[in-house]
């Protein structure tokens, strides 16, 4: 049965439930029918045997009763009579009854009561038969009322019939509702097949029908709809980055090629020919940074990129940084501050980690005017410690903001002259940040600087005491 498609699985298990709920109910309708019938003939038979014991009272003597039964009950509709004593001689019989063997005297019943049994009748066949014990004149009495159990067969047999016929065609119509209601309650899928049957990559704007939000099908179309608006949203990405990459790749090469061009165009001196080599030798290293920062990336995404789970001093790693920084500040007539910093580790990849804070010490400095200066800290949270990079460069806009962690996004031009950069330093901080459980953000204003923050977990074993977070903060740093 699962190898059947859900509309008919739906159809199966509604017809067979609702076949065994119909069975079920219509054998109870018959147990019930049948108790109601047979109570309505003991109803009658009590009451006919009330009218015999009546009727035996009245005669004075015994040989009276013969003569005061047989007028009334001798032939008494579908009904039938028997008397006798207790020894066993028959008094008084119905017509019907005459000629045949008297029915067994069995168990007579307590004095005032009735006993009702099914038995066979010689004379009248399967009968119901109510037995009293009664008072007549000379002593006791077994009074017996029969009646025939034809009629209630027959009405039994004829309940019998209409529900046995009545059951399959109600299973057979329950089965095509069924169908007809999967069918309809499933169109939304259908639907759903034939949208997502016309999505490509070239057309990703086709979205499904939400007919009602709230329903289990109207939350399963929301869910496919968010889930092409994540793949348009990844295959707008992909392609942007293929051109920003070939972008990118593009000038360095034309640089290159025309650089040798032009110098194999009229035979030059030696120096030329140093000269022309150095500024290919450069772009060549362009290119080969530009070609590793994509290849990480794209490992990164696609997670084959291993990150070393060891403890990192982050305190050291940042004074390391800053030192390896400290000429390029210098030769750009900055002041690169490092405050005192709390001594702390964390769990991760201190070259992974290093090169997000060299990107982001470095982006700092590229886009500080002379004068300026880069202050690096770290303050404790709780949990995390979190780093912070301020400069007093140019800024970044509001609208450029929400964009520059994105790849090959440069919001504007080094003030000190440096277009090197391809666009995907704070591209690839984020991604080493991620993989490390952290956080990077970045805070700026037009013409006062920019600070960005990262926060990374700490080990348990070096988190701070309160003592030590109250003492943080030196008041004076150091200068690099």
């Amino acid at each position: 049965m699962s190898r059947l498609p859900i509309r008919w699985r739906f159809t199966l298990w509604f017809g067979a439930t609702l076949a065994i709920a119909l069975i079920a109910f219509s054998l109870l309708l018959l147990l019930v029918m049948r108790r109601q019938l047979l109570a309505a003939v003991d109803s009658e038979l009590a009451e006919e045997l009330r009218e015999v014991t009546t009727e035996l009272a009245l005669p004075k003597e015994p040989a009276g009763i013969l003569a005061h039964l047989a007028p009334r009950f001798a032939v008494h509709g579908e009904f039938q009579f028997e008397v006798r004593r207790p020894a066993g001689e028959i008094v008084f019989r119905s017509a019907a009854l005459e000629g045949h063997p008297p029915l067994d005297l069995g168990t007579s019943p307590e004095p005032g009561n009735q006993q009702f049994e099914s038995r066979e009748v010689s004379g009248v066949g399967e009968s119901r038969v109510a037995t009293a014990l009664a008072d007549g004149p000379g002593g006791p009495y077994i009074a017996r009322a029969i009646m025939s159990l034809e009629p209630f067969e027959r009405q039994m047999s004829i309940l019998a019939t209409v529900v046995a016929a009545f059951v399959p065609v109600a299973i057979g119509l329950a089965l095509l509702g069924g169908y007809l209601l999967a069918r309809r309650v499933l169109s939304p899928v259908d639907r759903m097949v034939e949208v997502a049957k016309h999505i490509t990559a070239s057309d990703l704007r086709q979205r499904v029908e939400v007919v009602n939000a709230d329903d289990e099908l109207g939350r399963l179309a929301q869910t496919i709809n968010s889930l092409f608006d994540r793949l348009e949203k990844s295959i707008d990405e992909m392609r942007r980055f293929t051109a920003d990459a070939a972008h990118e790749l593009r000038t360095p090469l034309a640089v290159l090629r025309s650089g040798i061009e032009v110098a194999l165009r009229v035979p030059r001196s030696p120096e030329e020919y140093r000269q022309a080599l150095e500024a290919a030798a450069d772009e060549a290293s362009r290119l080969t940074r530009l070609a590793d920062q994509l290849l990480f990336l794209s490992r990164q995404e696609a997670g084959m990129v291993q990150i070393e789970r060891e403890e990192v001093r982050l305190d050291a790693l940042l004074k390391d940084v800053a030192e390896r920084l400290e000429a390029p500040a210098k030769e750009s007539g900055l002041t690169l501050l490092v405050e005192p910093l709390t001594p702390c580790a964390v769990r991760g990849d201190d070259v992974r980690l290093g090169q997000v804070f060299f990107n982001a010490i470095d982006n700092a400095i590229k886009y500080t005017p002379r004068g300026g200066r880069v202050v690096i800290r770290t303050r404790p949270t709780g949990a995390r410690v979190r780093v912070e990079i301020e400069d007093t460069g140019i800024g970044i806009s509001p609208e450029h903001l929400s964009g520059v962690f994105n790849r090959f996004y440069r919001a504007d031009s080094s003030p000190n002259g440096d277009r090197q950069g391809a666009g995907l330093g704070l591209a690839i901080a984020k991604s080493i940040v991620a993989a490390h459980d952290g956080e990077i953000w970045l805070e700026s204003q037009i013409g006062r600087g920019t600070v960005l923050r990262v926060e990374l977990p700490l080990m348990e074993s070096t988190l701070p005491s309160d003592e030590e977070n109250s003492r943080r903060g030196a008041s004076s740093g150091t200068s690099l």
